[in-house]
């Protein structure tokens, strides 16, 4: 009976395709779980794969090949993201899929810095069913007179499939102790409903973790539609969503109000060094008994300097721009897309906004079309943005924030005083490879750490000494004293194996010549920046909005909250409140408030 059965399969070629499509499929679902680190959804790939190739079924012999297109299609669709999540330690968001003007040379040339050869063996499935059609398949599916597979077994097929599928998504049902999972329960209770609810509908903290929850097919539908929805949410607010939001901010202005700084900075430049992928961990270390970061450990020690190491990585899919997004509006970014590109052209009040007649301008290093950052400086209130310096100095081998500085130093010698200058590094940028650093023969000797973490260390040491001889620059030419210097990390960078994962890892916040002498110890926020700023530049009496964070200069600030509510810190009071404004801040940036609202 089975021989019978072998045989018919054989001689049945629409049959036998579909079945080498299914393996090709199915190969290339398990590699890209293992290009991800974990292979345990491997039971449940069967039904997952045969669900996407149902319309296999309802395709004509003529059009039998069409069925390699979303074998193709995965294939790259894995590629990207196996490349992303080496890059960012996550998959990487649907919103991030539209984000064409994000690529150009500079981003192309860091994929060799992630790829790796067995990366080649991910299309080695699609290559081989496409070529197996067109030597072994076409020409029977394309014969005059060729009988496909009856019309029962087909039926069959896609019913088998469709339960199969539902079984394998539905097994909570049938296994009451997957209801325990902690990574798909909601704060109602956990019952059937509220599971069903979180597993398809509510998007997990963390992409990866929903995407093995569901498997890929259903992951992709889950945030496809999402994105979709983000896209067509009506953005008009309701009176009871304004309320909520004036109820919080009467909250945050009874319980956080200014507080009373000294007025020595009012007046004062301010300069705000946006440092990419600083971790905290580098600054005051030591590697071999000599300093990475010689400059930064110097300012914290100097009088006048207020710092934290303990600050938690806020940003979200935006990454960069997120960063940007929180220091420059004191919001926290939307969910699952990028913010600055989705709300860009929304209304702000930014830092730029709220200082009294300060000429305010924001330098980068690459073009202005990434991270929608053409739109994004006039909506935070800056008056220019200089950008590209990459070709600007292209004739000149030298690191990107040497390009960076000695761009801010042209424009702050010629500028209106007093002046807000929003300057964002580079060099830092991962791979960590930049042309033109320096690179010091001690770092590429230290022992029992790898190739990245070097690199990466060049990188912090080659900033470093730029952000010293600007700091000189600055000296020399009369503005150090005149001015208020913060350096911020925008977001944490993952560069071993053994450190935690990417956005866990606490960033860098210093300000200097503030007036003030005080080093944080407590967990603070990225959100934090916005209010402590303005409560150093004397200005925050006559700010009605301060943020959704809390001034780093309150004492009783002892705690953050990382996106959706994993709490850092003691327990205070704040804790439930950071919650909140994840939440205040998404209808924030939906419904584009202060355009609505006058403040």
């Amino acid at each position: 009976m089975k021989l019978w059965i072998v045989n018919n399969i054989i001689k049945n070629k629409e049959i036998s395709f579909f079945i080498l499509s299914v393996l090709a499929l199915y190969v290339t679902s398990l590699l890209f779980y293992w290009g991800l680190g974990d292979l345990f959804r491997i039971n449940r790939t069967v039904p997952d794969v045969l669900f996407v190739l149902i319309p296999y079924w309802f395709i004509s012999s003529k059009w039998k090949w069409s069925i390699l297109i979303p074998i193709w299609a995965f294939s790259v669709y894995a590629e990207v993201n196996i490349l992303y999540y080496r890059f960012f330690d996550e998959m990487m968001p649907m919103s991030s899929f539209f984000l064409w003007q994000n690529v150009d040379s500079l981003v192309l040339y860091n994929v060799p810095s992630v790829f790796k050869a067995s990366d080649l063996f991910l299309f080695v499935p699609a290559i081989s069913i496409s070529v197996l059609y067109k030597y072994m398949f076409s020409k029977q599916f394309n014969a005059p007179g060729f009988v496909g597979t009856a019309m029962s077994v087909r039926v069959v097929a896609v019913i088998g499939s469709c339960l199969f599928f539902a079984v394998s998504q539905f097994d909570f049902l049938f296994d009451r102790s997957k209801l325990e999972a902690d990574d798909c329960i909601i704060d109602e209770g956990v019952t059937v409903g509220n599971f069903a609810k979180s597993k398809f509908i509510i998007p997990v903290g963390e992409l990866k973790t929903d995407l093995f929850i569901l498997g890929w097919p259903a992951y992709v539908c889950k945030y496809a539609l999402y994105e979709m929805q983000g896209m067509m949410d009506d953005r008009t607010l309701t009176q009871d969503e304004i309320h909520r939001i004036e109820k919080f901010m009467q909250w945050k202005h009874e319980n956080q109000p200014p507080l009373p700084v000294d007025s020595v900075n009012v007046g004062k430049n301010l300069i705000l060094i946006i440092v990419e992928s600083l971790n905290s961990w580098v600054v005051n270390n030591e590697y071999a008994s000599r300093e990475i970061t010689p400059v930064l450990n110097r300012l914290l020690k100097e009088d006048g300097t207020v710092y934290c190491l303990d600050m938690t990585s806020q940003v979200r899919e935006g990454y960069s721009s997120d960063g940007q997004l929180i220091y420059n509006t004191g919001l926290l970014p939307a969910a699952n897309c990028a913010t600055a590109v989705r709300y860009g052209d929304n209304r702000f009040i930014g830092i730029a906004d709220v200082l009294p007649d300060y000429h305010s301008f924001e330098v980068i290093v690459e073009s202005g079309k990434y991270w929608n950052h053409r739109v994004t400086t006039h909506s935070y209130g800056y008056d220019s943005l200089y950008e590209n310096l990459i070709d600007k100095y292209a004739d000149v081998d030298i690191p990107y924030d040497r390009m960076l500085f000695l761009e801010a130093e042209i424009l702050i010698e010629s500028c209106r005083k007093p002046f807000f200058a929003e300057l964002t590094t580079l060099t830092m940028h991962a791979p960590f490879n930049c042309e033109g650093v320096d690179r010091q023969g001690w770092i590429d000797s230290l022992p029992e750490i790898n190739d990245v973490h070097k690199n990466y260390l060049q990188a912090c040491n080659a900033f470093d000494r730029e952000l010293g001889d600007f700091i000189i620059w600055l000296r020399d030419n009369d503005i150090y004293d005149k001015s208020v210097i913060v350096l911020a990390s925008d977001h944490s960078m993952k560069v071993s194996d053994d450190m935690l994962p990417y956005g866990v890892t606490p960033v860098t916040f210093i300000a200097v010549n503030t007036g003030l002498t005080k080093g944080i110890t407590k967990p603070v926020g990225q959100v934090d920046v916005y209010p402590t700023i303005l409560d150093i530049m004397g200005i925050s009496q006559s700010c009605r909005w301060r943020g959704l964070g809390c001034s780093m200069l309150d004492e009783r600030l002892g705690s953050s909250v990382m996106y959706p509510s994993r709490a850092f810190g003691e327990d205070s009071l704040w804790v439930a409140r950071q919650v909140e404004a994840w939440d205040i801040s998404s209808d924030i940036l939906r419904g584009d408030y202060f355009n609505v609202v006058d403040m």
